[in-house]
Parts: C-alpha cells; structure tokens; sequence
C-alpha cells in the first residue's frame, strides 16, 4: 500500500513539474495529450452507456381487464422487430377514459458497431498514454511510437464515427413513421390516444465525441513530434 500511494504521489508531483516548470513546447504538448485522454475516458463511459437494452412498462390501473396491454405493447414495439436501434423512446397511451399506459424503450447500436468503437477506444488510450510516457521521461523512441500510432487509431476513430453517424441518421429514418405518431397502436380497440416520444440526444453525442477524440488524436501526435524534434540524441 505505501509503495502505491508513493508511487501515486511521485505521478503527480511529474504532473505538476511539467505543468508548472517545463517549456511553453512541452506544456502544450501535455495539455494536448490531457485532453485526448479526457476525450477518450468519456467516450469509453458513454460508449458502454449505450449499450444496454431495455424494455419497461407500467400501468396506472391493476386491473385484470388491462393485464394484455403491456405484453401487447411489447409485442409491437420491440427492439429490432419493429423498433431500429439506436434510439431511446416512450410510448404513451390513454386506454379507455381511465387508464393510461408508459413504455419506456431503449434499442442499442448493433453490437458489432459498439465492439469495434470500444477497441479503437481502449488502443487509443494506450497510444496517448505512451506519448504521456514520452513527455514524463524525455523518450524520443516512445514519442515517435506514439506519433505513429495516434494518427492510425485517429483514422479508426474518425471512420467509426462515420458509421455512427450513419447508424443514427438510419435510425431516424426507419422510426421515423413512430416517431412522428403516424402508426396507429395496436394494443386494443379501446386506445383512446396514444404518441410516441423519441430521443438520439445519447447517440448524436456519441457520435460528436468520436469526431473530436479523432482530431484530438491528430493534434496530440502533431503536438508530440513538434516537441520531439527538441530532444537530443541522448534522450533515445
């Protein structure tokens, strides 16, 4: 336990070194790294936010005379059967003049979208956590593989989040007939009213933080090999 917690203290106090002593060149070097990784740490929690299905509904009325509607609901309104994901969605509907009903729907990406944009994350992270290593220790071999490396994963990120952008415009697309209530509801003949509620708000913004982390990737390897060409051949 004390050699972690001395090991913790010894990574921050380089931190506030290079924050606070280095050059004007190696600082914004370190900030342009911070913030790639920042980027791509949220990236990683909204990614694995959005990827869990769910389906909940909820009656204000127990009675047994309304027991079909939520099964009926979920038979309509399900996850790749009639509902293209990614998308999160409520459906509302007043039964009769006393009973009103709430589904609460969330389609995910496809799952191969979602594993693949969680890979280029996690070997992203690794690329700019090997360009903070160069900084820390004044590595010219860890800064070239980091240039080298960023630009690589920021063309993954970039066409990843090309194909989010798509999977969300083809969402909106497809659900569009729901979404703008032209669909009748087919829970009962006695749905006196019903709407549906769709929101991408998750997903575009999945979508705007793969775009950034890429340029930022882009601008943290720019960074790193303009700050390199400072080092001298001792610092291999």
């Amino acid at each position: 336990m004390k050699g972690l917690q001395y090991s913790t203290s010894h990574e921050i106090e380089e931190a506030k070194r290079i924050m606070f002593e280095a050059d004007d060149t190696t600082r914004a070097t370190f900030f342009s790294s911070i913030a790639a990784l920042l980027s791509l740490v949220v990236m990683l929690v909204v990614s694995l936010l959005g990827i869990q299905e769910s389906w909940t509904c909820e009656l204000d009325s127990d009675s047994a005379g309304h027991a079909h509607i939520c099964p009926e609901l979920e038979k309509s309104f399900s996850c790749g059967r009639s509902i293209a994901g990614p998308i999160k969605s409520e459906v509302l509907l007043a039964i009769g003049n006393q009973v009103e009903a709430s589904a609460f729907i969330v389609c995910p990406w496809e799952h191969a979208i979602s594993e693949l944009r969680v890979c280029f994350i996690f070997v992203s992270l690794m690329s700019v956590l090997c360009g903070l290593l160069a900084i820390k220790k004044e590595n010219r071999r860890y800064a070239e593989l980091h240039c080298y490396s960023a630009c690589f994963f920021a063309g993954l990120l970039f066409i990843a989040a090309f194909f989010d952008y798509l999977s969300v415009s083809d969402s909106q697309l497809d659900n569009e007939s729901y979404c703008n209530n032209r669909n009748e509801f087919p829970v009962g003949a006695d749905v006196k009213e019903g709407s549906m509620v769709c929101t991408f708000t998750l997903y575009n913004f999945t979508t705007i933080l793969g775009f950034v982390s890429a340029l930022l990737m882009s601008l943290s390897a720019f960074m790193v090999s303009s700050w390199k060409s400072t080092l001298t051949e001792e610092n291999f």
